[in-house]
């Protein structure tokens, strides 16, 4: 048995969809709901199997095992209200994968569109653990990390589609709510290559969003930050992502910047 497991907060333009995509695929659905006010939790309650309210603690591992305790199945899906799997993932539990895995990696795939970035078909954006044996857990304020090491990884053959319809109308607030607790977990670690790594990816975001060039700034700036602090013990694919990252925007910057010039070009011709 599958539960698929949501922590929303005001996602009527896209838990909807998820839903609609995921109900035949799992045996029971478990949302928790940290707070909405767009109707949300009305939805909720007449989609889910199991249903809960969570008061909001500036602790999204917290409010994601809230949703973890809902689950009854003996597998959990997890899902944000923004994504789907079109891939028969319920085959890997069934094809006698080696009992020694108790979870599964999947590729995570945007599909983003935008005025300003439109990409298509979806673009790989990583991987990460979303099906697992129910006795596990997430661990950080900030950005959940599953304590599971044993998985198995099928990220060539299944892909989690992250469709985003509302990224851009909620991308402040996101960005805003995410410093603020990056900025509690600094004070409490300090600065290492990984705190470094998730500052920098909130600037990033309003960049990609808003295309705000002072946000391309901090990004870079909190990138080099993360390779100051990189050693012979980091992860030399994440330093690499970082490197090129850098790269990306500086060419991005140039673009935009060439952009405005010619605007102002035909603007004063």
């Amino acid at each position: 048995m599958i539960s698929l497991c949501y922590m929303v907060k005001d996602e009527m333009l896209n838990l909807p969809h998820s839903i609609y995509q995921m109900r035949d695929k799992v045996d029971e659905i478990c949302i928790v709901d940290t707070g909405s006010t767009d109707g949300t939790k009305q939805y909720s309650k007449a989609v889910a199997d199991r249903y809960s309210n969570f008061k909001w603690c500036d602790d999204f591992s917290a409010a994601r095992n809230a949703s973890l305790d809902l689950a009854t199945g003996d597998w959990i899906l997890v899902l944000d209200p923004d994504e789907y799997i079109e891939d028969d993932f319920r085959a890997l539990i069934e094809s006698g994968v080696p009992e020694e895995f108790e979870g599964f990696m999947f590729s995570i795939n945007n599909f983003l569109r935008d005025p300003r970035w439109e990409l298509n078909p979806p673009v790989l954006y990583g991987n990460s653990i979303r099906l697992f044996k129910n006795k596990y857990r997430y661990d950080g304020i900030v950005h959940n990390k599953l304590k599971l090491d044993n998985f198995y990884d099928a990220s060539e053959h299944i892909r989690v589609i992250n469709f985003q319809f509302m990224e851009r109308y909620k991308i402040e607030w996101k960005c805003e709510q995410n410093k603020r607790l990056m900025d509690k977990k600094i004070a409490a670690q300090g600065w290492t290559f990984m705190n470094a790594m998730h500052y920098a990816d909130i600037f990033r975001k309003r960049w990609t969003w808003v295309r705000d060039i002072n946000d391309a700034y901090q990004t870079i700036k909190y990138l080099g930050k993360a390779l100051s602090l990189a050693d012979e013990k980091t992860d030399f694919v994440l330093v690499e992502k970082c490197r090129q990252t850098m790269q990306l925007l500086y060419k991005e910057i140039g673009n935009e910047s060439n952009k405005v010039i010619q605007e102002r070009i035909s603007s004063t011709g």
